[in-house]
C-alpha cells in the first residue's frame, strides 16, 4: 500500500451536554407549573422510558440524542410537580381567614422597619397552628409584626402569634402578628452567619451616618430593608441595583483581596482555595441568601475544583452546575426575578464578552480596558430583555455607569467589611477609619444622582410579550455563534500549514511544519537571525517525539488513565533553585503536583515517571508561554500558538506548545541577546526532556529515573533564571515610563 496523506483540520470543542440539559430541565420546570399534578407518576415513567430507549439505541446517535433531550424535559416536569409548592387552596384558606394562632417558619430574604415601628418580613416552610388544627402553607408568607425589638436573622426559625388573613384572588395568605420569638437555629453555620451579620450591621451603624450605614448594609450584606425608597429608586434607575444583591461581583472582590493576603503569607494554592471557600461560605450565610450569592459561591467552588483536579476547563459548565444545584434544592427559584437576572448576566459575560472584547480591540483600545468594558457591556445587554419583561423598562445609562463605578465598588466593599469587623471589636478605631469610607460613598451617590439626571437614562418599555424576549435572546445567541464561527475560520487561515505523512505499516510517522516567511522576519537584524538559527540548531534530534502523532496519542491516553495523587501531607524536600512564589497560580499548583512525585514515589510507582516528565515540561512551557509575548515585537497572534493535533491532557498540550515555541521562528522577534541565550539553554533542556520521554516509552530503569531528576533540577533552575529576567525587564520598562 502506498503512503496516504492527512491534512490538519481545525478541532472544535466537544458538544457541551450539561448546559443543554440545564436549559431543557428549566423548560420542564416551567411547564410543570401548567401541568396536572395528578400525572406526576406518568412523568416519572416517561422520563425513565426515554432514558432506557436512548441507552439501548446508542447506535443511532441522532435518535438517542432526541430521547435524551426528551428525558431532560420530562425530568424537569416530574421534579417540578414533585417539589414546587402549588398555590394554596383558596377554599381551605377562606375557612381559616381571620383565625387566631401561631405561624412558624424560616426567615429568608430581608425585613423592613417602618416609621411606626412595624416590621415586615417573609417566612417559608410555614406551619399555622390554630385551636387543635395544624396546616402547612407553601411558598413565602408575608408577615407583619406590630412592633418588636427583635431583629430577624437569615435562615433562623421564628414563631409569630397573631391572625391569618386571606382574600379572594390572593396566591398566598398573609399574617398579622402581635409578637415574634426566635425558636431555633437551623444549623451551626446558619448561627455563625446570623451572628456575623448582626455584628457587622451593628458595627457599621455605630460609626457611619444613617444613609451611609444603610447603603453599606445593602452593598455588603444584601440587606436593603433599611435603605430609603429614594435610594432604592436611585440604584434601580441607574441600572446598578445589582450591587445591592450580593452576587459574584462581591465574591470576586473579597476573594481577590483574601487571595492577595494569603499569597503574601505564602499559603500554598490548594490550602489558599480551601480557606477562601470556607470564608465565602460563612459570608454567604451572613447575607440575605439570594440566589445570586448561592450561584456565585457554587461557581467559585466549581472553578476551584476544576483548577485543582484537572477537569476539562469550560466557562459555561460551572454556571450550569450552579443552576442545577439551586433548582434541585428549590425548584421554585426558576420563577424568581433574582435567579433569572443573575444567571442572565453571567451567561451574557460568558457568551458575549469575547465578542465585545474583540470589537473594542479593533478600535485600538488596550487589552485590559477592552476586557473591562466588554464584561460590563455583555452583562448589561444580557439582562435588558428580561428586565424589560419583568419591570417594564431598562436603564440605558447603566451602560455608562457600571464601568465607571466598578473600581469604586472594589474599594468600598473590602473597606466596608474591614470597618465593620474593626468597629465590632473597637468602636473608637472604627470611628477613626470611617471617614475613609464615607468619602468614596459620597462620591458614588453623587455620581449616581448625576447619571440619573441625564436625559433618556431610563427607558420605559411597558408590557413586553414573552415571545419578544425569546426572540431577543435568540438573536444574541445567533450573533455570538456567527462571531465565534468567523473567529475560528480566521484563526484556521492564519495557522501554520501542517502536513502529516503516515507510512502504510504505521511504524513511523513524521510531521513537517512549513512556516511562511513574513515581512517582519525579513526586517530582523542579522544578529537576531543568527541567534535564532543557533537556537533551532542546538541539540536537534533526528526524531522529535512531539512530532510523532502516534507517540503523542499514546502518551495522551496514558496520562488520562494515570490518576493524580492526593497532595495531603506530601514532602517537598527536593533539590531545586526555584522560588515557587514567582510562578503563576496555575503553575504553583503544578509545582506542588510535581514535588509530590519525589524519588520514593517514583521508585514505588514507576508508571508515574512519564507523568512527572510531562508535569516538568508543562511547568517550564507554561511560564514561557505566559511571559514571552511581551518580549516579542510584534506580539504573536493566538493562532500562532495553536496545535495541529488535538490532545485531551492539558499539561501535554502546554509541553508541546512550549517545545514548538522554542523551535519556532517567533523568537526572531526579540532583539535581546541575553534573552536569546536564555532561550537557547531552554531549547537544549527541552531537547533533553524529549529524548528522555522517548526512552521512557521503551523502558523504565534507575538510570532514566536519575536522568529525570537531573533534568528537573536544571529545568527548574532555568525557569527561575527566565522568570527573573522577565521580572527585571518589566521593572526597567515601568521605570522608563
Amino acid at each position: 500500500m502506498g503512503k496516504k496523506e492527512e491534512r490538519a483540520s481545525i478541532k472544535l470543542a466537544r458538544f457541551e451536554i450539561l448546559p443543554i440539559f440545564s436549559v431543557i430541565f428549566i423548560l420542564g420546570l416551567q411547564f410543570s407549573q401548567l401541568s396536572d399534578t395528578d400525572l406526576t407518576i406518568l412523568y416519572f415513567f416517561l422520563t425513565a422510558g426515554a432514558i432506557l430507549i436512548s441507552w439501548f439505541y446508542r447506535v443511532n446517535q441522532k435518535f438517542s440524542f432526541f430521547f435524551l433531550i426528551f428525558a431532560g424535559f420530562m425530568s424537569g416536569v416530574y421534579y417540578g410537580n414533585l417539589r414546587i409548592s402549588p398555590a394554596v387552596d383558596s377554599g381551605e384558606m377562606r375557612l381559616f381567614d381571620q383565625s387566631q394562632g401561631t405561624m412558624t417558619g424560616v426567615f429568608s430574604g430581608e425585613y423592613r422597619i417602618f416609621r411606626s415601628g412595624r416590621v415586615s418580613l417573609r417566612l417559608r416552610n410555614c406551619t399555622f397552628n390554630t385551636a387543635s388544627q395544624t396546616i402547612s402553607i407553601p411558598g413565602r408568607i408575608p408577615c407583619r409584626v406590630k412592633s418588636t425589638d427583635l431583629i430577624p436573622e437569615p435562615e433562623q426559625v421564628y414563631r409569630l402569634t397573631g391572625k391569618l388573613q386571606f382574600s379572594t384572588g390572593q396566591r398566598y395568605p398573609s399574617f398579622a402578628a402581635t409578637s415574634i420569638e426566635h425558636i431555633s437555629n437551623r444549623s451551626p453555620l446558619h448561627e455563625i452567619g446570623g451572628k456575623l451579620q448582626r455584628k457587622l450591621r451593628d458595627g457599621l451603624n455605630s460609626v457611619l451616618p444613617t444613609r451611609h450605614a444603610t447603603v453599606v448594609g445593602g452593598l455588603l450584606l444584601g440587606d436593603t430593608s433599611q435603605i430609603k425608597l429614594e435610594d432604592r429608586t436611585l440604584f434601580r434607575e441607574t441600572g446598578v441595583s445589582h450591587l445591592l444583591a450580593v452576587s459574584g461581583q462581591h465574591l470576586m472582590v473579597l476573594s481577590m483581596v483574601i487571595a492577595a493576603i494569603l499569597h503574601l503569607v505564602r499559603v500554598p494554592p490548594v490550602s489558599r482555595s480551601i480557606l477562601i471557600s470556607a470564608f465565602l461560605i460563612v459570608y454567604a450565610f451572613a447575607t440575605s441568601g439570594s440566589p445570586s450569592i448561592v450561584r456565585a459561591l457554587i461557581m467559585y467552588i466549581s472553578v476551584a475544583f476544576v483548577l485543582h483536579f484537572e477537569s476539562a476547563p469550560s466557562s459555561i459548565r460551572p454556571l450550569s452546575i450552579a443552576a442545577l444545584l439551586i433548582l434541585f434544592y428549590d425548584p421554585s427559584q426558576v420563577a424568581e426575578p433574582s435567579f433569572i437576572l443573575s444567571f442572565s448576566a453571567v451567561a451574557g459575560i460568558v457568551l458575549l464578552r469575547p465578542m465585545f472584547e474583540d470589537y473594542l480591540q479593533r478600535i485600538r483600545l488596550p487589552l485590559l480596558l477592552s476586557r473591562y468594558l466588554a464584561v460590563t457591556f455583555a452583562a448589561n445587554l444580557a439582562v435588558i430583555p428580561f428586565s424589560s419583561y419583568l419591570f417594564g423598562g431598562f436603564s440605558v445609562v447603566a451602560m455608562l455607569v457600571n464601568p465607571a463605578i466598578i473600581w469604586v465598588f472594589s474599594i468600598i466593599l473590602p473597606a466596608s467589611f474591614i470597618i465593620g469587623v474593626v468597629s465590632a471589636v473597637s468602636g473608637s478605631t472604627g470611628l477613626f477609619l470611617a471617614p475613609g469610607l464615607s468619602l468614596p460613598l459620597d462620591g458614588l451617590l453623587s455620581f449616581l444622582e448625576w447619571a440619573r439626571s441625564m436625559p433618556g437614562g431610563f427607558y420605559q418599555t411597558g408590557n413586553v410579550p414573552g415571545l419578544m424576549v425569546a426572540l431577543a435572546y435568540g438573536a444574541l445567541l445567533l450573533w455570538a455563534g456567527l462571531w465565534n464561527r468567523r473567529l475560528i475560520l480566521s484563526h484556521s487561515l492564519k495557522a501554520e500549514p501542517v502536513r502529516i505523512v503516515i507510512s502504510s505499516d504505521k511504524s513511523t510517522e513524521e510531521s513537517e511544519v512549513r512556516t511562511p516567511s513574513t515581512k517582519n522576519l525579513q526586517e530582523s537584524s542579522r544578529y537576531v537571525a543568527g541567534q535564532s538559527r543557533e537556537i533551532r540548531g542546538i541539540n536537534r534530534e533526528s526524531a522529535n517525539i512531539f512530532k510523532d502523532v502516534s507517540a503523542i496519542r499514546n502518551i495522551d491516553s496514558y496520562l488520562l488513565s494515570c490518576r493524580r495523587r492526593s497532595l495531603k501531607g506530601f514532602n517537598q524536600s527536593f533539590d531545586h533553585d526555584l522560588d515557587v512564589q514567582m510562578l503563576s497560580i496555575e503553575n504553583q499548583n503544578l509545582f506542588h503536583q510535581l514535588a509530590d512525585l519525589d524519588r520514593q514515589v517514583l521508585a514505588n510507582e514507576e508508571f508515574r515517571l512519564m507523568q512527572a516528565q510531562i508535569f516538568l515540561l508543562a511547568l517550564a512551557g507554561g511560564e514561557l508561554l505566559g511571559r514571552i509575548s511581551a518580549h516579542l515585537y510584534p506580539e504573536p497572534d493566538p493562532a500562532e500558538f495553536s496545535l495541529d493535533l488535538a490532545v485531551k491532557d492539558r499539561y501535554l498540550a502546554v509541553a508541546i506548545l512550549g517545545d514548538r515555541l522554542l523551535s519556532s521562528s517567533l523568537l526572531t522577534r526579540t532583539g535581546s541577546q541575553n534573552l536569546l541565550l536564555i532561550l537557547s539553554r531552554g531549547q537544549t533542556l527541552f531537547s533533553r526532556g524529549r529524548g528522555q520521554l522517548q526512552r521512557m516509552l521503551k523502558q523504565s530503569d534507575k538510570e532514566i529515573l536519575e536522568q529525570h531528576f537531573s533534568l528537573r533540577r536544571d529545568l527548574l533552575a532555568w525557569c527561575h533564571e527566565f522568570i527573573e529576567y522577565d521580572i527585571e525587564w518589566r521593572r526597567r520598562l515601568q521605570s522608563q515610563q
